[in-house]
């Protein structure tokens, strides 16, 4: 039943989905319908048809497959839509109010693929720096690196997958933001300098 109200909805013309048939919100309802029907219809396990539907609509797998299988928990036993903060604007910063973007953001950032010289970031993680050094390092890491590259990133490679278009771009301001947001910022503590307070409980802000 929950299969044939999804397919209903999505054909249906007196729909609007919000932000439009290629926002944000449509791509969950196509994948809440290919959990579905995949579920229903091939006798998929929840796991595989979750990581095949988000996968469908672009989504990236690492959480994807979560939030599909939540998003048809929802329309299985309440009949909602998976909605987005975001709204018909498209502003990037209330994109950024998703839980799953901001999961999503977060797992690129402390993967360290944004560094630009990764061999510097590994000798300042293992305390290899003299202190003067470390602590103008961290700070360049912090205000240019981190953003410079979480900007190219959503642009480049997040956005696509969820076939999100920001017409003018992530503006460095907005990566910063989000940064200070999620706690990557500047901290010291007694046993050194770090760029992420919340993977170290014990470190004090400043």
């Amino acid at each position: 039943m929950a299969l044939i109200d999804i397919e209903t909805l999505i054909k249906s013309k007196r729909l609007i989905f919000t932000a439009g048939s290629t926002g944000l919100q449509s791509y969950r309802a196509r994948a809440i319908q290919s959990y579905l029907h995949m579920v229903v219809n091939n006798q998929r396990s929840a796991c595989t048809a979750s990581k095949r539907a988000a996968e469908s609509q672009g989504f990236s797998e690492k959480w994807g497959e979560c939030m599909v299988r939540k998003w048809t928990h929802a329309w299985v036993t309440q009949q909602v839509l998976p909605t987005s903060k975001r709204g018909a604007h498209g502003k990037t910063l209330s994109l950024l109010d998703d839980p799953a973007i901001r999961a999503e953001l977060r797992s690129y950032l402390q993967s360290n693929k944004w560094a630009m010289d990764p061999v510097k970031l590994v000798n300042f993680t293992k305390n290899s720096m003299i202190p003067a050094a470390a602590d103008k390092y961290v700070h360049h890491i912090v205000k240019h690196e981190m953003p410079a590259g979480l900007k190219k990133y959503m642009e480049l490679e997040l956005f696509p997958h969820i076939h999100l278009k920001a017409k003018k771009g992530v503006s460095l301001t907005t990566a910063q933001e989000f940064l200070w947001k999620e706690g990557f910022q500047y901290t010291e503590h007694k046993k050194g300098l770090y760029y992420d307070g919340h993977e170290r409980p014990d470190v004090v802000k400043y």
